[in-house]
């Protein structure tokens, strides 16, 4: 049996270029050593033009541009780090208004009684990144416990949210009454936030 060459294995598990640099900077806003990683991953040569396909593919453009900005590499398009700046900062204004509805929604619910906690989205992120403009969030999720379900999702509805997707009454409380269904999805069109409302579990709404 012929030996492995001792190069195999970052040869195996190198995808590309520039795959390889999307996944050294997923580290490089917070370790120096994964950002000197990305600059010599850029000194070899890097398709720069496919990198910010893949980190839009990814959703990861904010964290890519917040580690090229950290590591000022010469080889970075002053082109790529403006097209990674107006998404960093669409995101950033994005994550404000998501959290600033996380918070609103959490008013309502406590007013009405309705035991609810949020989790993932904009609580997950602050702990996790510790900087919410890093992180790409698409909606807000809460638990809410079953029987305040189809309670949460009218007071929602009367605040400006729609069924998503679009369904009658009627078959919201057929679905509601399936011992299988345990998110129901609502919308605000003019600001394009979506909620998903879960089922939570015995014990995890308190």
């Amino acid at each position: 049996m012929n030996p492995m060459p001792q190069n195999a294995a970052s040869r195996y598990l190198s995808l590309s270029p520039e795959a390889d640099l999307l996944l050294g900077s997923l580290s490089g806003p917070w370790h120096a050593d994964m950002r000197e990683r990305v600059g010599r991953l850029a000194d070899n040569g890097v398709d720069w033009d496919k990198a910010l396909r893949l980190a839009q593919t990814w959703r990861i453009e904010p964290i890519l541009y917040e580690t090229l900005k950290l590591l000022k590499h010469p080889s970075v398009p002053p082109a790529c780090m403006e097209t990674l700046e107006t998404a960093y900062r669409a995101n950033a204004k994005r994550n404000i208004t998501l959290v600033s509805e996380c918070l609103r929604i959490l008013d309502l619910m406590k007013k009405r009684g309705i035991r609810c906690a949020p989790y993932k989205g904009p609580f997950l992120a602050s702990t996790l990144y510790r900087n919410l403009s890093l992180r790409l969030m698409v909606d807000l999720d809460f638990l809410v416990p079953r029987d305040s379900l189809l309670e949460a999702v009218g007071m929602l509805r009367a605040h400006g949210f729609e069924l998503y997707p679009a369904r009658s009454d009627a078959k919201l409380k057929r679905i509601l009454a399936s011992k299988f269904q345990y998110v129901i999805s609502v919308i605000k069109p003019s600001e394009k936030i979506l909620i998903a409302i879960r089922q939570a579990l015995r014990g995890e709404v308190y």
